[in-house]
């Protein structure tokens, strides 16, 4: 049996539902359905004070430091296979030296690469934590790497670092979790004088917010039965005017949701939209969770050209817009016009969302792992 030590608190693996990143979710998922294939997860389990005040910026260091020597001792002793997240769960030393002990120790490490530090430039402004030294000796390190991001995306982390061409990597998407298939049961129904359109996720630069905005905007002179919700928090590269849209309109409903309970806000969308600015070449690379989520309930969705789901766009008749306004207000008429397109694409989503569960992203690392743990 494949044995793994999950370099991730305990409490992650038991219930990420309380917790409301996406990073926490993929952990918990990938991690829980590796279990059906036969594979042993173990983990530490500890209590995790917020680092809101120096003095629990100190007692969280401590934990940490304990847990981490704790957690040396049963990998040299055990020396399964080590999961680690990257970016946000190496942010902490202590995480990376547990790697570079795992790394002198000759222990396999699964290094899971849900984004990259290209994330910062992209979406803020600039700053993080770790560096392109640090994501170097990761990436060129690692056993193997599970990659989220597009093969495209790889190819150009695989260049910059000059990692060797057989370095073992599987391409893990993000996906969704199969309770979406029990509340999502059947395909989506128009309703007559409704149009609830729907985002989720962070309302910053390049995730196209401005662009949603303003056709959403436009059109609501024309067409009264539009709502926009927006289930998410401002960050950086938002305009003031864009705010003041949103905040002052009577259409739009701008609110954080806890990942546990957004599926319950879908169930009265008539649109899903993921208007992610394409032209950002990391952002065409990305897989983000939302959008396979999206897929999961089997909503229409509407999505910009982003390289990394224009197959599954294909295969799942998602209507595609270009990165343009007034692209985006065709788009959003056309759908409004015409709910018979609606139910249909409904039906096509539900045809291919089997594809794109944690269960199969997990057989996808399962078999890479197998793959590893053969002898030469």
């Amino acid at each position: 049996m494949v044995k793994i030590f999950a370099v991730a608190n305990g409490r992650v693996l038991e219930n990420w539902r309380e917790d409301p990143f996406a990073t926490t979710a993929r952990v918990y998922n990938l991690l829980n359905e590796l279990k059906k294939f036969g594979v042993e997860v173990i983990s530490l389990r500890y209590n995790q004070p917020p680092k809101t005040r120096i003095i629990n910026i100190i007692i969280y260091n401590i934990i940490y430091t304990y847990i981490a020597l704790q957690s040396i001792m049963i990998i040299a002793k055990e020396r399964p296979f080590v999961y680690f997240e990257y970016p946000f769960f190496m942010i902490d030393f202590q995480n990376r030296w547990i790697f570079r002990i795992c790394n002198l120790l000759g222990i396999r490490t699964i290094l899971d690469v849900h984004d990259t530090i290209d994330q910062a430039e992209a979406i803020s402004d600039g700053k993080w934590a770790l560096n392109q030294r640090i994501e170097e000796y990761l990436f060129t390190n690692a056993s193997l790497i599970s990659f989220s991001l597009s093969p495209s995306m790889w190819d150009e982390i695989r260049t910059r670092y000059n990692i060797s061409a057989d370095k073992k990597i599987v391409f893990v998407p993000n996906a969704f979790e199969e309770s979406l298939m029990e509340l999502f049961q059947y395909p989506y129904k128009s309703v007559r004088g409704r149009f609830n359109i729907m985002y989720v996720g962070g309302l910053s630069k390049n995730r196209g917010i401005d662009l949603l905005v303003q056709a959403c905007s436009r059109l609501h002179g024309k067409y009264n039965c539009i709502k926009l919700y927006l289930f998410g928090n401002y960050g950086f590269g938002v305009s003031d005017d864009i705010k003041n849209i949103i905040e002052t309109s009577d259409f739009i409903e701008k609110k954080f949701v806890l990942r546990k309970d957004i599926p319950h806000e879908l169930r009265n969308a008539d649109l899903l939209v993921m208007p992610y600015n394409p032209h950002e070449m990391y952002m065409s690379r990305i897989t983000p969770m939302k959008f396979f989520e999206y897929i999961g309930t089997g909503i229409p969705i509407l999505s910009t050209k982003c390289e990394s789901l224009s197959e599954i766009m294909v295969q799942g008749d998602i209507i595609s817009v270009d990165y343009d306004v007034k692209d985006f207000e065709r788009k959003i008429e056309q759908l409004i016009n015409d709910p018979e397109l609606r139910n249909r694409m409904s039906i096509n989503l539900m045809r291919i969302r089997h594809l794109h569960t944690w269960e199969e992203r997990a057989r996808r690392l399962n078999e890479a792992i197998e793959s590893l743990a053969r002898p030469d």
